[in-house]
């Protein structure tokens, strides 16, 4: 892992336990249901693949209350959860949410670096001046093609 000099910006693994946490605390995850029809499926999908005023606000990469260092009790992470679920409805990813863990990831990673998707333009809001880490979001949901 690559050290952050940033004192602001959590770190790596900050970001991917806290991401561990909202995501298996999900309840459902149905585009891994067997039992989805063809029909279901695709709709499902296409509700990820439009996610049309998420995010909305600023960036969430520097809101250190969504990206505990520690968490120590079920206790925080539901609260944790709760925190985040409620950020990601209020800053319009509501349709993303409703999706299960699959809309959960993509609200977080939006939300990260305040990118707000809207009328098939996808826009970099956070402040430039914060933006002082190098991001590399791979495997892009709004690109076509096989992921």
């Amino acid at each position: 892992m690559r050290k952050i000099t940033d004192s602001h910006t959590p770190s790596s693994r900050t970001v991917n336990t806290t991401l561990y946490y909202i995501l298996s605390s999900s309840s459902m995850a149905p585009l891994l249901d067997r039992r989805l029809s063809s029909e279901e499926r695709a709709h499902l999908e296409s509700s990820l693949n439009y996610a049309d005023h998420c995010f909305s606000g600023h960036a969430t990469m520097h809101a250190e209350n969504l990206w505990p260092e520690r968490v120590s009790s079920a206790a925080q992470i539901l609260q944790l959860v709760t925190l985040w679920t409620l950020t990601l409805q209020k800053r319009g990813c509501r349709v993303l949410v409703a999706a299960g863990a699959h809309g959960a990831m993509q609200g977080m990673v939006l939300s990260f670096g305040g990118l707000q998707f809207t009328e098939n333009h996808l826009q970099f809001q956070a402040d430039p001046r914060c933006a002082t880490q190098q991001l590399c979001p791979e495997r892009d949901p709004l690109q076509p093609g096989p992921h």
